[in-house]
């Protein structure tokens, strides 16, 4: 089963990744804040970091860095504009998908 760390300080955008994920057959664990996400990090594997950009306490770009490479990454934002997209892309995420968005996406 794969691992997947779901990086979101809403709770109810969180909540409902962490159920529709659950509903799919993944393992969820949670993290609202990016120092909690980097514990977690820490101290367990995961197969993908679904990561919120505008995290508190922990920039977003800097919590990045500190993810190891092998892990896939997608950042998840508001931020729709392609001059925000580009720089994350070309740093190694995944994929970056803009809020609001479709579960099923």
């Amino acid at each position: 089963m794969s691992h997947i760390l779901i990086m979101e300080d809403d709770r109810s955008v969180n909540d409902l990744f962490a159920m529709k994920m659950d509903i799919a057959g993944y393992q969820c664990s949670r993290a609202f804040s990016g120092n909690e996400a980097l514990m977690q990090l820490k101290k367990e594997k995961f197969d993908l970091v679904m990561l919120d950009v505008m995290l508190p306490k922990l920039d977003d770009f800097e919590l990045f860095d500190r993810i190891d490479r092998s892990v896939p990454v997608v950042f998840m934002t508001a931020r729709a504009s392609i001059p925000d997209r580009v720089p994350v892309l070309r740093m190694g995420a995944q994929d970056y998908i803009v809020k609001p968005f479709d579960i099923m996406e």
